[in-house]
């Protein structure tokens, strides 16, 4: 029999902004996932309500890693996310907030 053991180090979130929705209703979070150096290193942008879990992955822009990124809010409708890495995945809309990408590079 052959068994493989894999890397049970549990990851870390580091979060790297939180920005509140002018209304206060939302809440986007950016963060990163340290612990585990068989995983890519990615930035992810998670938007939710207040007090959300933060998940294992962004639900609405997930990039190369970059403690760069960072997030700001136009109006209750639109989110702007600011990075210097490639999504993955950028969702154009997402409980009713439009997000557009700007670089920062």
């Amino acid at each position: 029999m052959l068994f493989l053991q894999g890397c049970s180090e549990k990851l870390e979130t580091k979060i790297i902004q939180q920005a509140e929705s002018p209304d206060g209703s939302l809440v986007a979070t950016v963060f990163i996932k340290e612990g585990d150096a068989t995983l890519p290193l990615m930035v992810d942008v998670y938007l939710g309500a207040k007090g959300d879990e933060i998940p294992a992955f962004g639900n609405v822009f997930r990039g190369n890693h970059s403690e760069k990124a960072r997030v700001a809010w136009v109006d209750n409708k639109k989110l702007e996310i600011i990075s210097d890495s490639e999504p993955f995945l950028l969702m154009k809309e997402y409980a009713g907030v439009n997000f557009e990408l700007k670089s920062n590079k």
